[in-house]
């Protein structure tokens, strides 16, 4: 990108120095001798000075352009890398998602189950409850 900045920037430098040092003012006008030809153009003044301050504004807006090339392309390699990043996320999010409805089922699976048994054997809770009145007695 420098390589191309320097290609533009170098013509229109030794333009602008061959200018200033062909022009000549006379009565409100600009007089440029054009070296090789043994011509002499003559330009209103203000008229020159308006397309200068033009020239110089779009001259400053390809300068700042070329100056945030590198800002430029590092921003894009940034909202690349996010969009994948964004992908990857939405696919975790999906992916905990399931697991949270898994866990959901399991657990009401488990006490469906728990249901089923408790329903099926009362007697068991009673001999577990009869069984842990005993082990808390010899554990102290």
């Amino acid at each position: 990108m420098k390589f191309l900045y320097y290609l533009i920037e170098i013509p229109f430098i030794v333009m602008a120095v061959w200018l200033i040092t062909n022009a000549h003012v006379e009565n409100q006008a600009f007089s440029f001798e054009l070296w090789p030809l043994d011509t002499i153009v003559q330009v209103n003044a203000k008229l020159t000075l308006c397309a200068l301050i033009l020239f110089g504004f779009i001259w400053a807006k390809i300068n700042s352009w070329f100056a945030y090339s590198p800002i430029r392309r590092a921003l894009y390699a940034q909202v690349k890398a996010n969009k994948v990043l964004n992908k990857e996320q939405e696919k975790l999010n999906k992916t905990v998602d399931g697991l949270q409805k898994d866990i959901v089922g399991l657990q009401e699976k488990a006490k469906h189950q728990e249901e089923l048994t408790i329903n099926n054997n009362p007697q068991t809770e009673k001999s577990q409850t009869f069984l842990s009145f005993f082990a808390r007695l010899f554990k102290k």
